[in-house]
This record gives C-alpha cells, sequence and structure tokens, in this order.
C-alpha cells in the first residue's frame, strides 16, 4: 500500500498517543460490552447508590487517597453503616479532569446507564449545580430535594467538594444521608 507522508505522518501521531491504527481488521459479530460495566463501583448486592463529581474509588472497591474519598468512606460506614458492598458508587466524569460538553454528554449517557444497571432503588446525588442540574435540567431542584428516575429515588445534597471547606454543610448532609438510610 501507497501512503502519503502526510497521513503516515498521522498515523505515527495516532500510534505515539496510545491510539491504535489496524486496517482491513475482521470485525467481530459479537456485541462489544457496555462500557458502563468498566466505570464506577457496581456490587451486584447494592442497596444503595452514591453519585459524586470525579471518581472516587476504582472498579476493584479501592479507594483513592484524597479528602473527599475519606470523607465518602466515613459516610458509608460510620453514618449509613453500610459495608463497601451494599453500595454502589458512580462518578458523572470518568476521570479528574473537565472536558468539553460533547464529552459532558457521553458522560452523562453512561452514568444513566449506571444507575439504570444498578440494583439499588435509591440513591444520593453529592452536588446540586454539579450533577443534579445539568443531570435533569427539566426538574425544579435543590439541596434536599429528591427525584424518582425510572423507579429510583435519588436524594440531592451538596458536594464533597463543599463539605470540605464548608463545615457548617454537614448537618443538611448528615440529615440528607438519614433520609438516605430510612430509604433503605
Amino acid at each position: 500500500m501507497n501512503y502519503p507522508l502526510i497521513n503516515l505522518y498521522h498515523l505515527y501521531n495516532l500510534e505515539m498517543f496510545a491510539q491504535g491504527y489496524c486496517d482491513g481488521l475482521q470485525h467481530s459479530s459479537t456485541p462489544a460490552p457496555k462500557q458502563s460495566q468498566n466505570l464506577g463501583y457496581n456490587p451486584s448486592h447494592a442497596k444503595t447508590m452514591l453519585i459524586t463529581t470525579f471518581p472516587l474509588i476504582d472498579k476493584d472497591g479501592v479507594f483513592f487517597s484524597q479528602k473527599s474519598s475519606q470523607m465518602l468512606q466515613d459516610m458509608i460506614f460510620k453514618v449509613l453503616n453500610l459495608s463497601l458492598c451494599e453500595c454502589a458508587i458512580f462518578s458523572l466524569y470518568k476521570s479528574q479532569e473537565l472536558l468539553n460538553p460533547h464529552d459532558m454528554q457521553k458522560y452523562k449517557e453512561i452514568l444513566f446507564a449506571q444507575i439504570l444497571q444498578s440494583p439499588a432503588r435509591c440513591g444520593l446525588i453529592f452536588g446540586l449545580e454539579e450533577i443534579a442540574i445539568p443531570l435533569f435540567p427539566k426538574y425544579s431542584l435543590s439541596i434536599g430535594s429528591s427525584l424518582n428516575f425510572k423507579g429510583k429515588k435519588l436524594l440531592i445534597t451538596h458536594s464533597l467538594k463543599a463539605l470540605i471547606r464548608l463545615e457548617n454543610l454537614k448537618k443538611q448532609t448528615f440529615q440528607d444521608l438519614k433520609n438516605l438510610k430510612a430509604l433503605l
């Protein structure tokens, strides 16, 4: 095959940035696994969902070393009195970087799929402006409010970032966690 020099340079850059190039591969007839299965932490016996802005846990259930991760762990174990295998933990963004609006739409779709795939019937969204309003723009939402998303009840509270910065928000978030615990 004869490739113009510009195409070879483009292919070189794709390979350099870890994007493979395959010419003429046969496509498998088996469907690809759903992308949302690999993102987030979704145990098969989850009782509740916790939805954050950024990932705080890997798919194996190991928390990252951050203040917000430690805070979420404390909420799960000390306030909700649940084990980790009883909580599905998802995030809107799938990396620590904010991306363009086109990527945001993809992440919304992935998060909606994760919520629907989770066996949990209730959950808590950490972040009104960060998550709840972008996900559900047609709803009139506020801190402490709840919504029903396809049979799953979701409560909304302050973001973990706001809780770290402002101690006085913890009382209302504690109340929201108690409301979530009552739904279990």
